[in-house]
Parts: structure tokens; C-alpha cells; sequence
């Protein structure tokens, strides 16, 4: 697991490191979830156990690291007994789900209340002056083009809803 590896790495060199970056939260999403819209696996079909499913959140919580779910298949509109394990075990303060779609942000809202909402970079306009008259409390991913655009970066208002991948893995567009 990369983000695993980043997070170890970070504790056990921290001279590599800049002193005042903190990393939050990991985001990903266990392997066979019909709701993961990113990252494609050679076997779709292959799923994580119940222990498994424990042993990969608590992972992140030993560190004290917040995990969201990427909950970004749009087109699916159905949970499914994995899916539904999958938010169970992650279900804790401090977690949250990217989604894409009103279908899963509702479905969340309704069960899962403690869960913070994150709209994916997939799902809204982001451009900077949608991102800067948002009125919900959700979290936003930035397109990852701005990571490096300080004129952006430094335009951006309420920079606490927003969060900026910094191990992304999507092209830029």
C-alpha cells in the first residue's frame, strides 16, 4: 500500500521531509468496491475479508490518519453487501467519502451522518470562481492542475474545504 509506505517513510526519515507539512488523511479505496471509480485492479472480483477490511482501516488509525473512501463510480446506483462492510468498518470520527453523484452523497448522508462529504474533482465545476462561492460545508477536491499554480493557490478562499492531492495519481487535464 503506497499511502502506508509514504506515511512510514515520513516517520522514519523526517529530515526528508518538510517540518510543517502534516499529512490528515489517506484516501483510497479497498479492492473489489464496485463503487471505486478510480484506480481499475486486475481482478475485479477479488475482495478483502472482514479482518482484512479491519486490518486496512486500522492501519491508518494506529497512525492517527483520517481515511476517505473514494467513492467515485457514478454510473454505479447500488450498494452492495461489500460496499456496505466497507463503510461499516471505516465509520469513525475523522473519516470521510469522496463521492461522485447525488446517489452516493445521499445514501452516505442518510446512513452514515459522521461521515464528512467530499465532492470529487470528477463531479463539480472547478473552476476557481465555483470553488470560491461554495456554500456547503463539504469538502472539495482540487483539480490537481492547480497544485502547482501559486496565483490559484493563493486566490483560493476558504482554503479549510479544500484539499490538495499530493501523491495524485490522475493526469492532468
Amino acid at each position: 500500500e503506497g499511502n502506508l509506505a509514504l506515511l512510514d517513510s515520513i516517520k522514519d526519515n523526517p529530515d526528508l521531509f518538510y517540518s510543517d507539512i502534516k499529512i490528515t488523511h489517506a484516501y483510497g479505496c479497498p479492492v473489489g468496491c464496485k463503487m471505486n471509480g478510480g484506480f481499475c485492479y486486475k481482478n475485479p472480483d477479488e475482495t478483502l475479508s472482514e479482518q482484512e477490511l479491519d486490518n486496512y482501516f486500522k492501519e491508518y488509525e494506529d497512525r492517527g490518519i483520517g481515511y476517505y473512501l473514494t467513492f467515485t463510480n457514478y454510473k454505479n446506483t447500488e450498494i452492495d453487501s461489500y460496499t456496505e462492510q466497507i463503510l461499516n468498518r471505516c465509520y469513525r470520527e475523522g473519516n470521510g467519502v469522496i463521492v461522485a453523484g447525488e446517489f452516493i452523497k445521499s445514501y452516505i448522508e442518510s446512513n452514515y451522518p459522521e461521515f464528512r462529504i467530499i465532492d470529487s474533482v470528477t463531479e463539480i465545476d472547478n473552476s476557481i470562481d465555483s470553488i470560491n462561492n461554495k456554500t456547503s460545508n463539504n469538502l472539495q477536491v482540487l483539480k490537481v492542475d492547480y497544485n502547482n499554480n501559486w496565483e490559484v493557490l493563493n486566490s483560493l478562499e476558504n482554503k479549510e474545504n479544500i484539499i490538495i492531492l499530493v501523491n495524485e495519481y490522475c493526469i492532468p487535464n
